[in-house]
């Protein structure tokens, strides 16, 4: 199947809007989504996805979160999302809260909310305790937000409440790669971040792809509602 796409010119840019049927058969995008890819044209002719555009916007809005779940630029790791069990993603989602939690405890020592609250969504997952018990723990991680001065440490603790609450439903998958994405626009700026966001943006679908084929290989005891048939 052809890609089509219909363009119309704003000022230097070119607005390019993806054919559905060929995202719904390619990227897995549901039918009531537009998706949308916007380049833009370079010194040399060719074309580039220009999602720092729409960051720059939403710095200059205010936005806590710099970028759309709903956007052009996640589209492929939404779709490779979409594909995995429920399982896979929470693993996914525990490997990345790890790394953002001993980071942060290297920067803040006495600030123990974000481990806790990985910690008590492992045992959840496993069957270990009871959701409560995981949810107040993820509500004060987010609450730890609040004590941040750095813009992208802020986000690191929303990334982390958003990881740990995937045990909860899949819905909350996007959450922690729009976070962390932020904080690496918030710690390096424009434009120089465009090589850690995008590096980063295809580790994670790296390792979504990783725990698509491993998630079976240990023996993980998981709580009853995580092994229900998807």
């Amino acid at each position: 199947m052809l890609l089509t796409l219909s363009k119309r010119k704003v000022g230097l840019n070119y607005l390019f809007y993806v054919n559905e049927d060929f995202l719904k058969q390619h990227f897995l995008a549901t039918a009531d989504v537009r998706y949308f890819f916007r380049l833009s044209l370079n010194v040399g002719g060719g074309v580039y996805m220009n999602w720092q555009c729409e960051v720059e916007s939403r710095i200059k809005k205010g936005n806590q979160v710099l970028f759309d779940k709903n956007g052009a630029f996640l589209a492929d790791l939404v779709a490779v999302i979409q594909q995995q069990n429920h399982r896979a993603l929470v693993l996914w989602a525990f490997e990345f809260a790890d790394e953002t939690v001993k980071s942060m405890l290297e920067k803040y020592p006495n600030e123990h909310r974000l481990e806790t609250a990985v910690l008590l969504s492992k045992d959840w997952a496993f069957g270990k305790i009871k959701m409560s018990f995981a949810k107040q723990a993820i509500l004060k991680a987010h609450a730890a937000a609040k004590d941040m001065t750095s813009l992208e440490d802020l986000a690191l603790c929303h990334a982390v409440g958003q990881a740990c609450s995937v045990v909860h439903t899949r819905g909350h998958s996007i959450g922690y790669p729009i976070y962390e994405l932020t904080s690496l626009v918030r710690k390096y700026g424009l434009p120089k971040c465009e090589k850690f966001v995008e590096e980063r943006k295809q580790q994670f679908v790296d390792r979504l792809l990783f725990w698509q084929k491993h998630e079976q290989e240990d023996s993980y005891e998981w709580a009853a509602f995580l092994i229900k048939t998807e």
